[in-house]
């Protein structure tokens, strides 16, 4: 894919040779004819002329077109580098592939110096542009000329196509051209540096972008499908999100719904197939009124209970005696874990 727009820059780049080649063509011929009005030359001595007026802009035309590839490359790294913050970069050193890790390594030192980075690299897009400029003045002679001439060749081969191939391919471009980016930036240090600092005093160390449970969780949403998550690993992901925002009563079941056995029944066979058909591994044991929860009974607890011998409940739970835990419905529900932890934690310690 790089290459594909590699090989498109290079065939804007030839379309603005070419531009630039038939302005100059055209700049010559209104020149020679407006003087052909004043003067009379032979045909020997326009040919020689129209000769040595070419051989003479064949190095400005080479220097533009090298202005050209420079202002497309100021422009790349400018979106591509800074684009990536430091967050970033250090999660592709950590969970990207070994080519995503090289690369992200690679630009790390140059992009904790954000401010420095990004004075260098406008100073230099300024300066190839306005030296472009000036050079299509002087190549064609006509102040309008050259500004629609530049800005023609700055816009497509220095801004849009760079900028396009950069927001895509921005860490392996900026790794691959990072002696560049030294390089200007020591060339430009005398002024860039100075400014950065300045921008480091006023406006402080860089923000990286951070992202909060919020951020997270629509992140994963918008990206479910591309990064291939089944939906149980997403709904875990999310819901461990959202667990500091959701309270007990956001995902409670109501009491008239959970299913439950009285504390004076009798743990006959059509008990112990109600409990099994259940499918629950807890079960509230309630008094009286379903309201009055006063034990909790273990599947577990059933394992040498026989339904022939119609042990009483109340038998069973006092024997095992598993706590109840009461709170209140407006607890959050990342509290409630911690508890339930340290429930655990107790129970192996006693057991």
């Amino acid at each position: 894919m790089i290459t594909a727009s590699f090989v498109i820059i290079v065939v804007f780049i030839v379309v603005i040779i070419i531009v630039l080649s038939l302005l100059t063509h055209f700049h010559y011929h209104h020149n020679y004819h407006s003087h052909h009005h004043h003067y009379h030359h032979s045909h020997h001595h326009y040919h020689h002329s129209h000769h040595h007026y070419h051989h003479s802009h064949r190095p400005q035309i080479i220097v533009i077109i090298i202005l050209l590839i420079f202002s497309g490359l100021f422009s790349g790294l400018n979106l591509g580098l800074m684009s990536l913050d430091q967050t970033e970069l250090n999660i592709m050193i950590a969970s990207g592939t070994e080519t995503e890790k090289k690369y992200a390594r690679t630009i790390k030192p140059l992009r904790k110096r954000g401010n420095y980075l990004l004075c260098s690299i406008l100073l230099g897009n300024v300066l190839v542009n306005n030296c472009l400029t000036i050079l299509l003045d002087d190549l064609t002679g006509s102040g309008w000329t050259a500004i629609v001439g530049a800005t023609l060749a700055i816009v497509i081969c220095g801004e849009i196509i760079p900028q396009a191939v950069c927001s895509r391919y921005g860490l392996a471009v900026g790794a691959k051209t990072i002696w560049f980016t030294k390089f200007f930036m020591l060339a430009t240090f005398p002024l860039s540096l100075p400014i950065s600092l300045v921008l480091d005093c006023i406006l402080g160390e860089e923000i990286n972008y951070v992202y909060n449970r919020d951020r997270l969780r629509e992140l994963l949403k918008l990206t479910e499908k591309d990064i291939g998550l089944q939906s149980d690993e997403f709904n875990i992901i999310t819901g461990a999100l959202e667990m500091s925002k959701k309270t007990v009563a956001d995902i409670m079941t109501k009491i008239e719904n959970v299913f439950m056995i009285e504390y004076n029944g009798v743990l006959d066979f059509d008990t112990m197939t109600k409990i099994m058909e259940s499918g629950y591994t807890r079960i509230p044991v309630y008094e009286n009124d379903r309201s009055n929860i006063v034990a909790l009974l273990n599947t577990k607890d059933l394992a040498f209970v026989d339904p022939d011998d119609q042990i009483p409940l109340n038998t069973v739970t006092k024997f095992y005696n598993h706590p109840v835990h009461f709170v209140f419905d407006d607890v959050k529900l990342d509290v409630i874990l911690q508890d339930f932890k340290k429930g655990q934690l107790l129970a192996e310690g006693g057991g």
